[in-house]
């Protein structure tokens, strides 16, 4: 299964440097969910303009939470 991150437009050196940036925040956002990795963070941050709110928002959405 190939990546949308892959495949969209070109990625600049500067965007996969903030996507490392956000990956930490968005996991540490994202403790009590189970059943995503990290191109499953960078993908939903590419297709949400490198956006903190709206990438945990549709991840949270898709995720399993942790009872």
């Amino acid at each position: 299964m190939s990546s949308k991150y892959d495949d969209d437009d070109e990625i600049t050196p500067e965007d996969e440097e903030k996507i490392n940036i956000l990956i930490p925040v968005i996991k540490a956002d994202l403790q009590e969910y189970t059943g995503f990795s990290d191109l499953d963070i960078k993908d939903t941050l590419w297709n949400n303009y490198l956006e903190i709110e709206p990438t945990i928002k549709e991840l949270k959405s898709k995720l399993a939470h942790i009872e």
